[in-house]
């Protein structure tokens, strides 16, 4: 009877225990900045990474206040809840706030917006550069 408790205890021990390989990179900070390498775009057809040149950058403060060269407004605050970052806005413009999926991999940070912009998939992938 011990023996049957303790093979029931490990198995569920063992189902119990998740390989978290696929989510990314747990020790890296999307405090910094970050340039956008590549980008997965899919217009309806195949899809690939292709390179970009003189890529966007964004650069997340520890005091929860970013600037970017690429967004409509360059400037507002973000947080992040889970996988999920929110980025608001300091200026006046038809968009407030953005939230956009993202993880670690390798150390490169890759964003995925979560509202409607792609018919498919969407993905960047960005490279600390401080």
């Amino acid at each position: 009877m011990k023996t049957v408790f303790s093979i029931l205890l490990l198995l569920m021990m063992t189902m119990g225990c998740s390989d978290d390989s696929d989510m990314g990179d747990k020790d890296v900070s999307i405090v910094g900045k970050w340039q956008m390498t590549e980008s997965y775009v899919s217009p309806g057809g195949e899809t690939e990474w292709k390179e970009v040149e003189d890529g966007r950058i964004h650069h997340f403060k520890a005091d929860s206040t970013f600037t970017s060269n690429g967004l409509e407004c360059p400037e507002g605050r973000f947080s992040i809840t889970g996988d999920t970052l929110l980025l608001e806005f300091n200026c006046n413009y038809e968009v407030n706030s953005r939230t956009i999926k993202f993880y670690f991999d390798d150390g490169d940070l890759f964003l995925t917006p979560i509202m409607p912009m792609c018919v498919e998939k969407c993905l960047s992938k960005y490279e600390r550069i401080d």
